[in-house]
């Protein structure tokens, strides 16, 4: 498994833990990174919606947890916007008649810093959820989380 495929899960799972759109985030490096930032935020909030409802959340709770999801859409997005850039350089070196090794372990440092930011942000708003939801709320999302691996097939 690479070390993408590997925060990807983790994003997947910490979505439902989090109520966040950590999982939809990491989406975003697919299927769904064409559509925009409004696009996944749209779909975010509406799984975090259907998770708070879930859970019983107060409206506080719902607050708290909207600026921990908006937090990590900003982070995905810085996170696109600089693969991006590394790949638009590794593309127009490739293109050259000698390949400079210096922009490929830019690139690759690029990324790993970026994943290395995201981790431990996803660790953060993890923290921050669990001490924002109450132990009974906790227990509903590890169940929730349980039965969506159960259900999953995605990465097999």
């Amino acid at each position: 498994m690479t070390r993408l495929t590997s925060v990807l899960k983790v994003s997947a799972l910490a979505v439902l833990l989090s109520g966040t759109v950590i999982g939809l985030a990491g989406f975003g490096f697919g299927r769904f990174h064409c559509h925009g930032q409004k696009f996944m935020k749209k779909i975010a909030d509406a799984h975090v919606e259907e998770v708070m409802d879930k859970i019983d959340a107060t409206p506080d709770q719902g607050q708290k947890v909207s600026a921990m999801e908006d937090k990590l859409i900003a982070d995905f997005k810085a996170i696109r916007t600089a693969h991006r850039d590394s790949l638009a350089k590794v593309a127009e070196q490739f293109g050259q008649d000698t390949m400079d090794a210096s922009v490929l372990d830019a690139a690759k440092a690029q990324n790993q810093q970026s994943l290395e930011q995201v981790q431990g942000d996803i660790r953060q708003s993890l923290q921050e959820l669990h001490d924002v939801l109450t132990p009974a709320q906790r227990q509903q999302l590890a169940t929730l989380v349980k039965g969506h691996l159960a259900e999953s097939d995605c990465g097999e």
